[in-house]
């Protein structure tokens, strides 16, 4: 799938292999916010926002901006895990320009890295794609699996604890484009139901 996208778009075969060097330097530890995060062939964020572009009738300009943001998405991690969407901004902002790609065109990307913040809300269907691609897994069959990664990578042991985090964030979460909701929200509200069952065995 990636290989058919850069074929489409002869500017991200240079975007994927930076990134995937870029990848490669990420900090130890990161079980979640890894390469495979970003570049799987069928469940990375790349992928799913080039999926949901095209159910979302984007032209080929937009389509190819969303995916740059979302190969940069994620890249901020290589300097913090703390607020690494503006450290992402800055990394696009750097090579970018080099590769063909105009101000506007780096503006929107950027507003697309930094709507990818849990604490953003997204401001127009670019942004929203981006947002609900990066958000993909809470509705899919490996949420249980991802959803252990990124509690290992962040640390946490208490797993009462973490799955009642796990139900707010489900509960305050919402996808944004008609298409996200379609293919994710009824598996996301069953994954919700299955974190509360899991949380009851464990404090009865």
């Amino acid at each position: 799938m990636l290989s058919q996208i850069t074929k489409e778009f002869p500017r991200l075969k240079r975007v994927d292999s930076y990134i995937r060097r870029l990848l490669e330097k990420l900090p130890q530890g990161l079980y979640y916010h890894n390469a495979d995060h970003t570049l799987n062939p069928k469940s990375g964020v790349v992928v799913i926002a080039d999926n949901i572009s095209r159910l979302e009738d984007l032209n080929d300009l937009q389509r190819e901006l969303v995916l740059v943001s979302a190969y940069f998405h994620d890249t901020g991690f290589k300097i913090s895990n703390k607020d690494n969407e503006p450290h992402g901004a800055q990394i696009a902002s750097g090579i970018l320009p080099s590769l063909g790609y105009s101000s506007e065109d780096l503006k929107t990307v950027k507003s697309m890295i930094l709507s990818t913040d849990t604490k953003v809300q997204p401001k127009n269907l670019l942004e929203k794609i981006l947002k609900d691609a990066d958000t993909d897994n809470l509705g899919r069959n490996d949420f249980f699996e991802k959803n252990t990664l990124l509690r290992k990578e962040l640390g946490i042991t208490d797993i009462i604890s973490w799955y009642e985090q796990t139900i707010k964030f489900l509960k305050s979460h919402s996808y944004y484009t008609q298409t996200s909701k379609n293919l994710r929200k009824q598996k996301k509200a069953e994954n919700l139901q299955e974190v509360k069952r899991i949380l009851q065995e464990l404090t009865i």
